[in-house]
């Protein structure tokens, strides 16, 4: 998985690597992910966050952090 910290977000879902000059357009979903990986929760405390905050089932919000993560390391091979 990329190094988190130094991926910078602005307000309107663009994501920043000043490591390796990339740059992502994210959704809120991905966004809210992003920030809470950021901030060191795991993907259970994410999922059901993310639960609560898009009104989705639990299950549904974990499997989206946890495809989110794989997306995360699947970039940072390929940088």
């Amino acid at each position: 998985m990329p190094n988190l910290r130094f991926l910078n977000m602005s307000a309107n879902g663009m994501a920043f690597d000043p490591e390796t000059g990339e740059s992502y357009q994210m959704n809120g979903s991905a966004q809210f992910i992003l920030q809470s990986l950021q901030k060191g929760l795991d993907s259970q405390e994410i999922a059901s966050a993310l639960s609560l905050k898009f009104n989705i089932p639990f299950e549904k919000a974990h499997t989206d952090v946890l495809e989110f993560q794989v997306q995360l390391e699947m970039m940072a091979k390929a940088a």
